[in-house]
């Protein structure tokens, strides 16, 4: 990240809820977030809501868009970003062949959480969806921030999760209140916090993506 950030481009400050990409328009751009989350999201043809993704610090936004953007990206913090015209960030990669791999490393395990998270559609209860969902978020928040999984907060409200998996917020709430229950997670004040990492990832077997 700070190798980009030390490239040829312009830093950006975001509020909550303010549009970095929109859905449908064109952009020259390429984006990396050096600071807070963002949504990578799409919206329906009836409306709907579909979170595709939840973006984090290191994360490069925008470098497989062509024409038109095919899904936009909303701050859900405040956030920082990095912004690149399209043609210096691909002069500043062919700079550095190290740095050309890091960000091959980076669109891999994008690609593959999103396979993993579209494999367990379907085939899974749904305590099972948002625990693997909390466990995901966990190990990549871990990654980024290098702090004890025991001690995360993840800031998502129950709508947010239920656009990330595909279900209903009752359906959500439900599965909340289990792993709640159980003395998995707490919930307080529209803050997540796991309290038993491991009985969380026990309940996914060896289905984790991190």
């Amino acid at each position: 990240v700070e190798l980009l950030a030390n490239g040829r481009c312009f830093q950006r400050k975001l509020e909550p809820g303010a549009v970095l990409l929109d859905q449908g328009a064109r952009s020259e751009s390429i984006y990396v977030l050096l600071e807070g989350w963002a949504f990578c999201y799409k919206v329906l043809e009836d409306g709907r809501r579909q979170i595709l993704d939840l973006v984090m610090p290191g994360r490069i936004i925008g470098f497989n868009l062509h024409e038109l953007a095919i899904y936009g990206v909303e701050a859900k913090t405040n956030c920082r970003v990095a912004v690149f015209n399209r043609q210096s960030f691909y002069a500043t990669l062919l700079q550095s062949p190290v740095l050309c791999l890091k960000c091959a490393n980076l669109f891999a395990h994008a690609e593959g959480r999103a396979l993993e998270r579209l494999s367990r559609v379907g085939r899974v209860s749904a305590i099972e969806r948002v625990s693997g969902l909390i466990v995901e978020l966990a190990l990549r928040l871990h990654a980024v921030r290098d702090s004890g999984q025991g001690a995360l907060k993840l800031l998502l409200t129950q709508c947010e999760i239920a656009d990330m998996l595909g279900l209903a917020k009752e359906t959500v709430c439900r599965a909340l209140m289990r792993l709640r229950k159980d003395g998995l997670i707490s919930l307080s004040g529209g803050v997540l916090e796991i309290r038993d990492f491991d009985r969380l990832v026990a309940l996914l077997g060896d289905d984790v993506q991190g």
